[in-house]
Protein backbone atom coordinates (compact mmCIF):
# COMPACT_ATOMS: atom_id res chain seq x y z
CA UNK A 1 0.00 0.00 0.00
CA UNK A 2 1.30 3.63 -0.82
CA UNK A 3 1.32 5.99 1.93
CA UNK A 4 -1.00 7.99 -0.15
CA UNK A 5 -3.91 5.40 0.40
CA UNK A 6 -2.70 4.85 4.18
CA UNK A 7 -3.31 7.80 5.39
CA UNK A 8 -6.95 8.49 4.35
CA UNK A 9 -7.71 4.59 5.58
CA UNK A 10 -6.29 5.85 9.06
CA UNK A 11 -8.05 9.43 9.46
CA UNK A 12 -11.11 7.08 8.79
CA UNK A 13 -10.48 4.77 11.62
CA UNK A 14 -9.69 7.25 13.78
CA UNK A 15 -12.82 9.08 13.24
CA UNK A 16 -14.77 5.80 13.29
CA UNK A 17 -13.49 4.98 16.59
CA UNK A 18 -14.14 8.26 17.83
CA UNK A 19 -17.99 7.66 16.92
CA UNK A 20 -18.31 4.57 19.26
CA UNK A 21 -21.93 4.13 21.03
CA UNK A 22 -21.06 4.16 24.75
CA UNK A 23 -23.37 2.86 27.18
CA UNK A 24 -24.83 6.11 29.07
CA UNK A 25 -23.70 6.08 32.92
CA UNK A 26 -25.48 4.10 35.79
CA UNK A 27 -26.39 5.45 39.26
CA UNK A 28 -24.63 3.75 41.74
CA UNK A 29 -27.24 1.97 43.90
CA UNK A 30 -26.34 3.40 46.74
CA UNK A 31 -24.30 6.68 47.86
CA UNK A 32 -22.73 7.80 50.95
CA UNK A 33 -24.90 8.85 53.13
CA UNK A 34 -25.59 12.75 54.44
CA UNK A 35 -24.22 13.60 57.55
CA UNK A 36 -27.13 14.92 59.58
CA UNK A 37 -27.44 18.61 61.21
CA UNK A 38 -29.58 20.26 63.46
CA UNK A 39 -31.54 23.08 62.02
CA UNK A 40 -30.52 26.71 63.15
CA UNK A 41 -33.47 27.42 64.83
CA UNK A 42 -32.92 28.23 68.94
CA UNK A 43 -34.45 29.12 72.27
CA UNK A 44 -33.88 30.86 75.25
CA UNK A 45 -32.75 28.76 78.29
CA UNK A 46 -31.43 30.88 81.42
CA UNK A 47 -29.38 30.14 84.32
CA UNK A 48 -29.58 32.75 86.81
CA UNK A 49 -28.94 36.30 85.03
CA UNK A 50 -27.34 34.39 82.24
CA UNK A 51 -30.12 33.69 79.46
CA UNK A 52 -28.54 31.84 76.50
CA UNK A 53 -29.81 30.75 73.21
CA UNK A 54 -29.79 26.97 72.53
CA UNK A 55 -30.28 25.20 69.63
CA UNK A 56 -34.06 23.82 69.57
CA UNK A 57 -32.79 20.32 68.95
CA UNK A 58 -30.32 19.91 71.71
CA UNK A 59 -30.68 18.98 75.41
CA UNK A 60 -29.95 20.84 78.61
CA UNK A 61 -28.99 18.85 81.25
CA UNK A 62 -28.28 20.17 84.49
CA UNK A 63 -25.57 19.15 86.64
CA UNK A 64 -25.02 21.34 89.55
CA UNK A 65 -25.03 24.96 90.37
CA UNK A 66 -23.02 26.91 87.85
CA UNK A 67 -22.35 23.43 85.66
CA UNK A 68 -24.66 22.50 83.15
CA UNK A 69 -24.10 20.30 79.66
CA UNK A 70 -25.90 21.00 76.39
CA UNK A 71 -26.25 17.60 74.67
CA UNK A 72 -26.25 16.88 70.84
CA UNK A 73 -27.79 13.56 70.39
CA UNK A 74 -27.19 12.86 66.56
CA UNK A 75 -23.25 14.28 66.99
CA UNK A 76 -22.53 12.29 69.56
CA UNK A 77 -21.21 15.67 71.15
CA UNK A 78 -21.85 17.17 75.17
CA UNK A 79 -21.24 20.50 75.60
CA UNK A 80 -19.39 20.97 79.21
CA UNK A 81 -20.37 23.96 80.29
CA UNK A 82 -19.34 26.22 83.08
CA UNK A 83 -20.64 29.26 84.88
CA UNK A 84 -17.90 31.06 87.27
CA UNK A 85 -17.81 34.07 89.49
CA UNK A 86 -16.04 36.96 88.03
CA UNK A 87 -14.25 37.77 91.04
CA UNK A 88 -10.78 36.80 90.14
CA UNK A 89 -11.33 36.90 86.51
CA UNK A 90 -7.89 37.52 85.41
CA UNK A 91 -6.83 33.94 87.38
CA UNK A 92 -10.38 32.26 85.64
CA UNK A 93 -9.64 33.48 82.04
CA UNK A 94 -5.43 32.00 82.60
CA UNK A 95 -6.80 28.80 84.19
CA UNK A 96 -9.62 28.30 81.23
CA UNK A 97 -7.12 29.29 78.66
CA UNK A 98 -4.20 26.97 79.64
CA UNK A 99 -6.93 24.15 79.43
CA UNK A 100 -7.29 25.21 75.99
CA UNK A 101 -3.80 25.13 74.86
CA UNK A 102 -3.55 21.76 77.03
CA UNK A 103 -7.06 20.34 74.41
CA UNK A 104 -4.97 21.67 71.06
CA UNK A 105 -2.13 20.19 72.12
CA UNK A 106 0.50 21.42 68.89
CA UNK A 107 -2.66 21.22 66.56
CA UNK A 108 -4.01 24.02 64.69
CA UNK A 109 -6.89 26.05 65.39
CA UNK A 110 -9.24 28.91 64.47
CA UNK A 111 -10.04 31.22 67.52
CA UNK A 112 -12.83 33.80 66.54
CA UNK A 113 -12.86 36.88 68.77
CA UNK A 114 -15.98 38.44 69.74
CA UNK A 115 -17.75 41.19 71.98
CA UNK A 116 -16.22 39.81 75.35
CA UNK A 117 -16.31 35.66 73.87
CA UNK A 118 -13.78 33.60 72.10
CA UNK A 119 -14.63 30.57 70.33
CA UNK A 120 -12.09 28.25 69.09
CA UNK A 121 -12.71 25.38 66.43
CA UNK A 122 -10.06 22.81 65.90
CA UNK A 123 -11.44 20.18 63.55
CA UNK A 124 -8.22 17.71 63.74
CA UNK A 125 -8.86 17.51 67.59
CA UNK A 126 -11.53 15.26 67.25
CA UNK A 127 -12.29 14.80 71.16
CA UNK A 128 -12.69 18.50 71.49
CA UNK A 129 -13.28 20.28 68.51
CA UNK A 130 -15.26 23.11 69.88
CA UNK A 131 -14.33 25.12 73.10
CA UNK A 132 -15.28 28.67 74.30
CA UNK A 133 -15.43 31.61 76.99
CA UNK A 134 -17.42 34.41 77.47
CA UNK A 135 -17.03 36.99 79.97
CA UNK A 136 -19.07 39.79 80.83
CA UNK A 137 -15.57 41.28 82.51
CA UNK A 138 -18.25 41.49 85.94
CA UNK A 139 -20.30 39.37 87.12
CA UNK A 140 -19.43 35.79 85.58
CA UNK A 141 -17.30 33.67 83.11
CA UNK A 142 -19.14 31.29 81.37
CA UNK A 143 -16.44 28.42 79.43
CA UNK A 144 -17.33 25.09 77.67
CA UNK A 145 -15.72 22.36 75.56
CA UNK A 146 -17.39 20.50 73.03
CA UNK A 147 -16.53 16.33 74.02
CA UNK A 148 -17.17 13.71 71.38
CA UNK A 149 -16.93 10.04 71.75
CA UNK A 150 -15.15 9.99 67.75
CA UNK A 151 -11.91 8.55 68.13
CA UNK A 152 -8.76 8.37 66.66
CA UNK A 153 -9.94 6.60 63.60
CA UNK A 154 -12.80 9.19 62.62
CA UNK A 155 -11.80 11.22 59.98
CA UNK A 156 -12.02 14.67 60.21
CA UNK A 157 -13.91 15.34 57.07
CA UNK A 158 -16.52 12.47 57.47
CA UNK A 159 -17.68 14.82 60.81
CA UNK A 160 -16.85 18.47 59.81
CA UNK A 161 -20.50 19.57 59.13
CA UNK A 162 -21.60 18.48 62.38
CA UNK A 163 -18.27 20.32 64.07
CA UNK A 164 -19.00 23.40 61.74
CA UNK A 165 -22.78 23.24 62.77
CA UNK A 166 -21.67 23.13 66.36
CA UNK A 167 -19.40 25.90 66.26
CA UNK A 168 -22.10 28.11 64.51
CA UNK A 169 -24.76 27.07 67.07
CA UNK A 170 -22.16 28.29 69.82
CA UNK A 171 -21.52 31.31 68.07
CA UNK A 172 -24.78 32.39 68.11
CA UNK A 173 -25.04 31.36 71.94
CA UNK A 174 -22.61 33.43 72.69
CA UNK A 175 -23.88 36.86 70.98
Amino acid sequence: MTPQRIIPLLVALVAGAGCSQRPAPTPRPEAYPRIAVYEPQYHPVSFGALQLAVNDSARIDSIAPGWFNIVYPAYGITVNCTITDAENLTQTLANRHDRFRRNLGSRRAQVLHMSGSELIVAPEVLKTPVQFIMTDSATFVLSGVAVSRWDETTNPDSVAPQINALAADIAYMLK
